[in-house]
């Protein structure tokens, strides 16, 4: 059979993330998912059956799908908090670690972060680095915000097992979980990189943030300019 050359979407139906990436296959139902840095470690952490790939374009040479992705997976797309892809589109797996952006090196480096690197074994971030960042991740607006989930994965997720089921919190966690709560429902003054907000809502608006991701950046070592504001009513 002849090869086909296909430009496709692969999205995790646990967070939305997404990768677009180009494949060569004469059978298009190979279950190809890509072969990104950051996209094989999501399959290692969720599993195959929380994927799934869109076909986007099938072209009759490899050259016609490298100039469409290079159309679509930009510097602008790779700035997308939920997109997987490090590297602009168009070059292949020939694309030098030297051609990296800023930006693509900077997701690389977070998406590496927690991994076993003997190389960077004991080695930790400093306060300016976490920092820059910290600055760096604020203020994205998602790339589907507004965008209607299409029916074919609402269909996915319905019924669908959480990725978690069956885990335990530790102490901790749950202490830092009872502690969010207590200080959500005081409506207690946040503050981020120095600026006050009144309520935990403020910052979600101002960072379009959901709220899960507002209160585990108060409570995260990992923010340290992210913190509750101590007032006299607390202190009673």
């Amino acid at each position: 059979m002849k090869k086909q050359h296909l430009v496709y979407k692969t999205i995790c139906i646990h967070t939305n993330e997404f990768y677009i990436g180009i494949h060569s296959t004469s059978n298009i139902n190979d279950g190809y998912l890509g072969s990104g840095d950051v996209i094989k470690r999501k399959i290692k952490k969720y599993g195959k059956q929380s994927f799934i790939r869109e076909i986007l374009f099938i072209f009759n040479t490899r050259s016609e799908a490298l100039l469409k992705e290079s159309e679509i997976v930009t510097e602008e797309l790779i700035s997308d908090a939920l997109c997987m892809n490090i590297t602009i589109g168009g070059k292949g797996n020939s694309c030098p670690k030297s051609y990296n952006s800023p930006e693509s090196n900077l997701k690389r480096s977070i998406t590496l972060t927690g991994q076993k690197r003997p190389d960077r074994q004991g080695v930790k971030l400093s306060e300016e680095h976490r920092y820059k960042i910290s600055k760096k991740l604020q203020g994205r607006i998602p790339h589907n915000k507004g965008v209607r989930t299409p029916e074919h994965i609402k269909q996915k997720m319905r019924g669908r097992i959480p990725h978690n089921k069956g885990e335990e919190h530790t102490l901790e966690t749950k202490q830092k979980i009872s502690n969010s709560i207590y200080h959500d429902s005081k409506k207690r003054m946040v503050s981020v990189d120095g600026i006050s907000y009144a309520s935990i809502s403020e910052v979600m608006h101002k960072f379009n943030m959901h709220r899960s991701t507002v209160i585990a950046r108060l409570n995260s070592v990992n923010f340290p300019n992210w913190e509750y504001i101590n007032t006299e009513e607390d202190a009673q």
